[in-house]
C-alpha cells in the first residue's frame, strides 16, 4: 500500500493538511453560510406560509363580503319591490279617488243640465201659454164682436181669463 500511495503521489503530510484545510473550510462554511443560508430559507418558508394563511384569509374576507353584498342586493332589490308594490297600491287608490270624483262632478253637471233643461222648459211652456192665451183672447175677442153683444163679450172675457190658465196646465 505504501508503494501504491507513493506511486500516486500522494503524500501524507499534504493529504492530513488539505484535510484540516477542508475541515476548517466545512466549519466555516457551516458556522458563517450554511446556517445563514438555511435560516434565510426557513424565514422565507415561515413568509411564504404566513403569505398564504394570509391570502386564506383574504379570500375569506372577500367572499363574507361577497356575501354581503348580495345579501344587500337581495334586501335592496325586495325594498325596492315593496316600495313598487306600495306605488302601485297608492295609483290604484288615487285612481278609484280620481273616478269617484269624475263620476260626482259628472252626476252633478248631469243633475244641473237636467235643472236647467226643466226650468228652460218650464219658462217655453209659461211663453207659450202665454202666447196661446193672447191669441186665444184676440180670437175669442173677434168672434165675440162679431156675434154677442158687448155685455155677453165682457162676461165671456172674465170667464176666460179666469179659467184659461188651469185649462192649459
Amino acid at each position: 500500500m505504501g508503494d501504491l500511495v507513493h506511486a500516486l503521489g500522494i503524500q501524507w503530510s499534504a493529504l492530513i493538511a488539505q484535510m484540516v484545510n477542508f475541515s476548517i473550510l466545512i466549519f466555516v462554511l457551516a458556522k458563517f453560510v450554511y446556517k445563514p443560508v438555511l435560516k434565510v430559507i426557513d424565514d422565507r418558508r415561515d413568509t411564504i406560509a404566513a403569505s398564504l394563511e394570509k391570502a386564506k384569509e383574504i379570500d375569506q374576507h372577500k367572499e363574507r363580503i361577497d356575501a354581503e353584498r348580495v345579501a344587500i342586493l337581495r334586501k335592496a332589490d325586495e325594498e325596492a319591490a315593496a316600495l313598487l308594490e306600495r306605488a302601485k297600491l297608492e295609483s290604484e287608490a288615487l285612481r278609484v279617488d280620481v273616478e269617484k270624483v269624475a263620476r260626482a262632478q259628472a252626476a252633478q253637471l248631469v243633475t244641473k243640465g237636467m235643472e236647467q233643461l226643466e226650468h228652460e222648459r218650464a219658462s217655453m211652456v209659461r211663453e207659450l201659454q202665454n202666447k196661446l192665451a193672447h191669441a186665444i183672447v184676440l180670437s175669442a175677442e173677434k168672434i165675440l164682436r162679431r156675434e154677442f153683444s158687448k155685455e155677453d163679450q165682457a162676461s165671456f172675457e172674465d170667464e176666460l181669463k179666469q179659467n184659461l190658465p188651469s185649462m192649459l196646465s
